[in-house]
């Protein structure tokens, strides 16, 4: 190799050098823990501590507070452009953790959504049922209690009232009629807040009646009659 072609070659390899120092080489570098597989995972629970159990569904009251939790797989710290949660399709929160509680009614869906450094989406959701328990008059109801002189022969009706604060679920009642030793004459779940009894009364004898209310969400009444 002559001289003058050996410059040559020297000049070329320093512009190669050059044209790739000033490249933005950035974008070649690769991290190991892109290339493995996510995995990302929602729960709710009622406590922070370690012990407590975790659930994808739960049934809350207006008034409760749940906590939300996320575990991404291999590790949270794996690159991303952004993770959030939502609640019906809505934003709800920016944190892998947080505490909140749900106050408008319904069966609400909340995801967990965590965009990997590719652009990619991975979610994960819950369903959270939020209901108010029911509420019964235990004021106005018929028959009165230390009702008398009722006809042993004919039908006796019942009726009360009770109320969905929610407007949305389906209440039932468990009604139960027993004689003065205790026997169980009638027990059933009722979808009215009625009840009419025909097999007739014994003379003389005292009966106790009760009712008591539940949703579908099987949330009780406070109140009993």
């Amino acid at each position: 190799m002559s001289f003058s072609r050996a410059i040559v070659g020297i000049a070329l390899a320093l512009f190669s050098l050059l044209a790739t120092a000033c490249s933005d080489s950035d974008q070649y570098l690769f991290d190991s823990r892109d290339s493995q597989e996510i995995k990302v995972y929602a729960y709710t629970t009622t406590s922070f501590d370690s012990d407590a159990q975790t659930t994808k569904s739960d049934t809350i009251q207006p008034s409760d507070s749940l906590i939300f939790l996320t575990t991404v797989q291999p590790s949270k710290s794996i690159r991303n452009t952004s993770y959030f949660w939502t609640i019906d399709g809505e934003p709800f929160a920016s944190e892998f953790s947080f505490k909140r509680n749900i106050t408008y009614p319904g069966i609400h869906d909340i995801a967990f959504v965590f965009i990997d450094f590719f652009g990619d989406t991975l979610s994960d959701t819950l369903s959270i049922t939020v209901a108010s328990p029911p509420e019964l008059d235990n004021e106005h109801f018929i028959p009165a209690a230390g009702t008398q002189s009722i006809d042993p022969d004919k039908a006796l009706h019942f009726a009360w009232n009770g109320h969905d604060p929610d407007s949305m679920w389906q209440m039932s009642y468990h009604f139960t009629l027993k004689d003065e030793t205790e026997s169980t004459l009638v027990d059933t779940i009722l979808n009215q807040a009625y009840f009419s009894y025909f097999s007739g009364f014994k003379p003389l004898q005292k009966y106790t009646w009760k009712v008591s209310a539940f949703n579908e969400m099987l949330l009780e009444a406070d109140q009993n009659i």
